[in-house]
């Protein structure tokens, strides 16, 4: 059975309000759309099971009976959707609404009228799956038409007949129909369709939707409503002559939308009127209606809207707020340099500039510092800007109407001085792969450069088959910096068809295989940039010569690949290989042949049969000194450095250690010569295609050598008694060298008194080896000059603080125990204070006396015994006057000696508790201060 639904949507209710159907259905596949009061409808397919599916068409409203809205349902529009089940399959069929609908009604015509073998129809089951709807039947044709709460569908199984004009009314319509109310609000509604009977393929359903149309749910229908949105404006005020007018182009007429303009403040409120509780809506709650929808009982609205004296337009239609003329714009400098962001507003109250260094993700308020300026202006300034503000996002957050404007981001790009490389020359075979050609520029070029002449790929990769040879030119910016160029020249080289043969008929042909010859040696480095590269010019290209250079020695062990047949074939037998003709199972091959960085070449491509154009020399070399031995060898791939000691016969191979280095290089390294190395004998083995080759052999004499010893340090204080600089050097020096300065003795004995710090140089030569020396280090240590002693006392925190004439490692003490870097001290009561200062490195040390004075911060005169008494404290060695006045400036006390203090008293009389100031004078030294006298 086929079913045909066609559907209308108005918003309605059981109280009959302004009701719209859907019209014509437009669309294809699965998704079709129509339109009722302003509300877009959309159809989805999806869950189709067992061969399941879902065709729309086209109908018309047959049924004249039994529809709950008949007088204008017949004859109308609707969609047809035929529902297939397949073999006993389902789907879902859903509605979607781009506003919230309340309580839609679904008419329905033809359920279960067709596509059914037999007499008996069966009917689609139609299930709502919305958990928070129900279904209302609101009229049928008669008791076959069946709702439930949930379900719709005709009674299976029932025949057709005469039966279909009672039915319907029309004999070529056939099956239920009748009108359901959907009770609930939602934007999309679901169905699930599935067979309700024992036989049947299909069914086809047709449906229209009504939708009530009440925009601001007044209960008053938005054709009679003069005030769709409440906004106490009249709708023919916010429309004007045009019934569709949009100011802000947010797809709600302004007659519906109570922000016309979109700038965040209320159409009520910018007209003029009163919204007691901010909600768009004209007065406050309740918002009571008149039959003409207009809001009752407020104190003003439905009057002339406020105009703007600059455009004469409303001002709820004229976006007044925070209005963005010119949006802030990426900004791209180098580093360092400074930069500003700019937007330009109207009618914003304040401006914050913010950033964001996560991509847009978090905000953060911008606060002037070193870096930006004018945070709270139009004009942001970032100044020295650092690299690491690359990527950063900018914007200006504007207030009006207690609402936020926000501008666009801008983008902060922070470059480095760009780099495109150096200029370099490549070549390509046509049935190259595809490259970029980046990878053969030198100078590790920066990405994200531009090629000229342009590409096929629009970028940097290179088709070989499809591209042209020439110079290319890659230049790399970034904007406000300074452009970088190289150049690469890219030749092409011709196609040689013979390379489809398969030279080493291993089932690979040549144009695949990566290993022509099975050498162990691929393709792309035996013929490198030449495709027809034959090294000895035999007609052989040498990914196809097993011997390469035509020197007896095949390429596979030059490369130094193994070749335990030696048959010049990588491993041994079978030769089996991969889909790319490489020989597999073997220890080595395929990784960089062995190259000749004299010749800039391989091996495997150098006619290079070693050579030997000079055979060591022998050598006579003091003891404890370096020597080397050489040869030279054409052509030698390996060197291998031999000995044999004096009487022996036997030869045998040398390895790096403390004594011999470079065993493997045509010189031999010896170090520290020792004599139990006297007579032996050196020479090279070299290997040419596994065949050894030797030189002549060198004597090493070994000769008496000079020792002046190893270097050495010495220090002194001034006073130290004389002594010979040879006492100080290491390793057991000859007694025979001369010091270089000469010391004040003329030998070697230095006197701290006499000689100076220094560099001293111990020589020894007999003219047989070469010199000997080693140095003394002399230094005589500083005894620390003292030239003056600050000293700050009667102060909240007394310092001594000592100078010095002259500069060294000195430290500090006041007890000659615990002593400092610092030469000042710090928190220091009244006292008699001894300074100690001493070299670190030892020597004298330097005394001197000092003392502090400080007074007591209260005195308690009850004659108790304790602080009964105020004067000042510490050793005053120079006369002073002493003046105590209380807190009026009168003069209460006055003291010349320590041996006289203040009891408290004026006239014999007990002074009060309470502060009293002093005035100090020594040595033209002035201080005051206060203290406090308790009772």
């Amino acid at each position: 059975m086929k079913v045909l639904l066609i559907i209308t949507i108005s918003l309605y209710s059981i109280i009959l309000r302004s009701q719209d159907l859907t019209e014509n259905w437009v669309g294809s596949n699965y998704f079709m759309q129509a339109t009722a009061c302003d509300i877009r409808i959309t159809t989805a397919v999806s869950n189709l099971t067992n061969d399941a599916d879902v065709y729309f068409y086209s109908g018309q409203m047959g049924c004249t009976t039994e529809s709950y809205s008949s007088n204008r349902i017949i004859n109308h529009n609707a969609l047809a959707p035929f529902l297939e089940f397949g073999n006993n399959g389902k789907g879902i069929l859903t509605f979607n609404f781009n506003q919230t609908v309340t309580n839609p009604i679904l008419h329905i015509d033809r359920l279960g009228g067709g596509y059914g073998p037999g007499p008996f129809s069966n009917s689609a089951l139609l299930t709502l799956l919305n958990t928070n709807s129900y279904l209302n039947r609101l009229s049928g044709n008669g008791e076959h038409f069946e709702v439930t709460s949930n379900t719709i569908t005709r009674t299976p199984n029932q025949p057709f007949g005469s039966n279909t004009t009672s039915e319907c009314g029309l004999a070529d319509e056939g099956g239920a129909a009748g009108s359901v109310q959907i009770m609930g609000s939602f934007n999309s509604i679901s169905f699930e369709f599935e067979l309700n009977g024992s036989t049947g393929d299909a069914d086809v359903v047709e449906i229209v939707w009504e939708i009530i149309c009440d925009f601001d749910e007044d209960g008053i229908d938005d054709r009679t409503d003069l005030d769709d949105d409440n906004d106490g404006i009249l709708d023919s005020i916010e429309l004007g002559s045009n019934p569709l007018l949009d100011s802000d182009n947010d797809g709600l007429i302004d007659s519906r939308d109570i922000d016309s303009d979109g700038d965040g403040c209320f159409d009520v409120t910018e007209a003029g009127f009163t919204d007691l509780d901010d909600d768009g809506v004209l007065g406050s709650l309740p918002n009571n209606v008149d039959p003409n929808g207009m809001i009752i009982n407020t104190v003003d609205g439905y009057t002339p809207p406020l105009v703007s004296s600059t455009n004469n337009t409303f001002y709820f239609q004229y976006h007044n707020g925070p209005t963005i003329l010119q949006q802030p714009v990426n900004k791209e400098i180098c580093a360092g340099e400074d930069t500003f962001l700019l937007i330009e507003t109207e009618n914003a109250n304040t401006i914050q500039w913010q950033y964001s260094n996560d991509n847009g993700t978090s905000w953060y308020n911008i606060i002037n510092n070193e870096t930006f300026d004018g945070a709270n202006t139009n004009e942001l300034e970032i100044k020295n800007s650092d690299q690491n503000l690359n990527g950063f996002e900018f914007r200006a957050a504007m207030s009006f109407c207690s609402n936020l404007t926000i501008s666009n981001s801008a983008i902060l790009y922070v470059y480095k001085k760009p780099n495109a490389g150096e200029d370099n020359q490549v070549e390509f075979h046509p049935t190259d792969p595809i490259v970029n050609l980046i990878d053969y520029l030198g100078g590790n070029p920066d990405e994200n450069g531009t090629w000229s002449p342009a590409l096929n790929s629009n970028s940097g990769i290179f088709n070989p088959e499809n591209e042209n040879e020439g110079f290319y030119t890659y230049t790399v910016t970034n904007g406000t910096c300074q452009s970088s160029e190289a150049i690469l020249e890219v030749s092409l080289l011709e196609i040689d068809w013979d390379d489809y043969r398969d030279f080493d008929q291993d089932g690979i042909v040549n144009n695949l295989d990566l290993d022509d010859d099975n050498d162990g040696i691929l393709d792309s480095i035996e013929l490198g940039n030449d495709l027809l590269l034959d090294s000895d010019m035999d007609g052989q290209i040498d990914s196809q010569d097993l011997d390469s250079d035509n020197d007896g020695c095949f390429d596979v062990v030059e490369a130094g690949f193994t070749d335990l047949d030696y048959d010049g074939i990588l491993g041994d037998f079978p030769n089996d290989v991969d889909n790319n003709g490489r020989i597999t199972n073997e220890i080595d091959g395929y990784t960089t042949p062995i190259y000749s960085n004299e010749n800039n070449a391989f091996d495997f491509q150098l006619q290079n049969i070693p050579t030997i154009t000079q055979h060591p020399n022998n050598v006579e070399i003091c003891e404890g000194l370096n020597t080397t031995i050489s040869v030279q060898i054409a052509n030698a791939k390996t060197f291998q450095w031999q000995y044999k000691p004096p009487n022996e016969t036997n030869w045998v191979s040398l390895q790096n250690d403390d004594t011999y280095n470079g065993i493997y290089t045509n010189t031999l390294q010896i170090k520290n010569v020792n004599r139990n190395l006297n007579n032996y004998r050196y020479r090279v083995k070299t290997e040419f295609c596994l065949n050894a080759i030797f030189t002549e052999s060198a004597e090493l004499v070994i000769l008496n050598a000079e020792n002046a010893g190893e270097n050495g340090f010495a220090v002194f204080c001034p006073d130290d008694n004389p002594i010979d600089l040879i006492h100080f050097l290491n390793g057991n020096p000859d007694s025979s060298g001369t010091w270089l300065p000469a010391l004040n003795s003329n030998t070697g004995v230095f006197n701290p008194n006499i000689d100076k710090s220094g560099i001293y140089t111990y020589q020894i030569n007999n003219f047989q080896c070469q010199s000997s020396e080693a140095i003394v280090d002399v230094e005589i240590l500083q005894t620390p000059i003292i030239s003056n002693i600050k000293v700050k006392d009667l102060s909240e925190n007394n310092t001594i603080t000592i100078e010095l004439n002259n500069s060294g490692s000195f430290e500090f003490s006041l007890d000659n125990i615990f002593f400092q870097d610092s030469s000042t001290f710090n928190n220091l009561n009244a006292d008699n204070y001894m300074i100690y200062v001493r070299n670190k490195n030892g020597c004298e040390t330097i005394t001197e006396q000092v003392s502090i004075i400080d007074y007591p911060k209260f005195f308690t005169p009850n004659n108790d015994g304790y602080n009964d008494y105020w004067n000042i404290e510490g050793l005053i060695r120079s006369p002073f006057n002493l003046t105590i006045f209380d807190r009026y400036g009168k003069l209460i006390k006055h003291i010349n000696n320590l041996n006289n203090s203040w009891d408290g008293t004026f006239n014999n009389q007990p002074m009060p508790s309470s502060d009293y100031w002093f005035k100090f004078t020594a040595n033209k030294t002035i201080k005051t201060g206060h203290f406090s006298l308790k009772r």
